[in-house]
C-alpha cells in the first residue's frame, strides 16, 4: 500500500480516521497497542487481507514489534519452523 492509498483510505472512512488519530495520539505504549487492536479489529470485520492491514498500520509509525503482537504474528526468531523444514 502506498502512502497515497493510505491517505485515501483514511479520508474515505471517518471511523478509520478516528481510530488512526487515536493510535497517533496515544500517550503510552499500552494505549497505542489497545487502540491499534481496535483499528485492526475494524479491518478484520471488513474482511481485509492481513497483508493489507499490516501495510496500512505501518504508515502510522507504530513499532514493528507492536504491529506483530497485535496481528498475532510470531516475533522474529520464534517462528514455527527452525529452518529444517520441520515445524
Amino acid at each position: 500500500m502506498t502512502r497515497d492509498d493510505y491517505q485515501q483510505m483514511r479520508s474515505m472512512y471517518a471511523d478509520v480516521d478516528e481510530l488512526c488519530q487515536g493510535v497517533e495520539g496515544a500517550a503510552s505504549d499500552a494505549e497505542t497497542e489497545e487502540r491499534l487492536r481496535s483499528l485492526v479489529g475494524l479491518f478484520r470485520d471488513q474482511q481485509r487481507e492481513p497483508e493489507q492491514i499490516r501495510s496500512f498500520v505501518q504508515h502510522l509509525g507504530v513499532q514493528d514489534e507492536v504491529i506483530a503482537r497485535v496481528l498475532g504474528e510470531a516475533p522474529s526468531g520464534e517462528d514455527a519452523e527452525d529452518g529444517t523444514g520441520i515445524a
